[in-house]
């Protein structure tokens, strides 16, 4: 990873969706502090990443560190506001925290170590391509895809070699017409096998015959 993460670029673009990946993953077993590192080193790689800023929310206020999981999931809704776990969450964690250290709660926040680099990027990028911040991720995201599929199989080459698999099993089987010829040509060698009417009955004539010859005639 790290050999990915100097390079920059798409590959960093990459190694964050790794990242962010096995912090899934990490969330998912309870291991929150590999979650909250790989999210925050996801976060660097991608800033706009909301689903890191997300995750470490989670993890944050899974280890009862309601400070830092409120503002993460502030954020979170700065780069995308319709996330409903963001919303409810925001909503739950004011109230505890407001109950805890009272009306100036918000006064007794930490700075956020990473506001200036995501609220950064969601300003260029608003700037540069006037869209939402969710767009812009995608777009990276994209690219990245479309690199990877370079390396994959074409849906074309997939289809012509099933193509060229099913013709190759057509000249392994016989077809129609040849079985219907190998029928029709059984059938002419039984009557070839098979003694004809006609020839019964001209051998039976003939013995007939025979037989008259072999009478004595009857003397006058």
């Amino acid at each position: 990873m790290g050999n990915l993460e100097n390079e920059g670029g798409e590959h960093s673009v990459s190694l964050a969706t790794l990242l962010n990946n096995r912090a899934a993953c990490s969330l998912k077993t309870g291991q929150c502090n590999s979650t909250i590192s790989d999210c925050s080193r996801s976060i660097s790689l991608l800033p706009l990443n909301h689903k890191a800023v997300l995750r470490r929310a989670c993890a944050y206020e899974m280890k009862e560190k309601f400070q830092e999981a409120y503002m993460d999931y502030h954020l979170c809704l700065r780069l995308d506001g319709t996330v409903p776990l963001a919303q409810d969450a925001v909503t739950r964690l004011g109230r505890h925290l407001q109950d805890e250290y009272g009306l100036d709660w918000r006064g007794r926040l930490p700075p956020h170590p990473d506001a200036d680099l995501v609220l950064g990027a969601l300003r260029a990028a608003q700037s540069q391509h006037h869209t939402t911040p969710v767009d812009a991720i995608q777009t990276q995201l994209t690219k990245s895809e479309d690199q990877n599929q370079h390396d994959v199989t074409p849906v074309d080459a997939v289809q012509t070699q099933s193509i060229q698999s099913e013709d190759q099993n057509q000249h392994d089987v016989t077809p129609v017409d040849a079985v219907q010829t190998q029928s029709i040509q059984s059938e002419d060698q039984n009557q070839h096998d098979v003694t004809p009417v006609d020839a019964v009955q001209t051998q039976s004539i003939q013995s007939e015959d025979q037989n008259q010859h072999d009478v004595t005639p009857v003397e006058g």
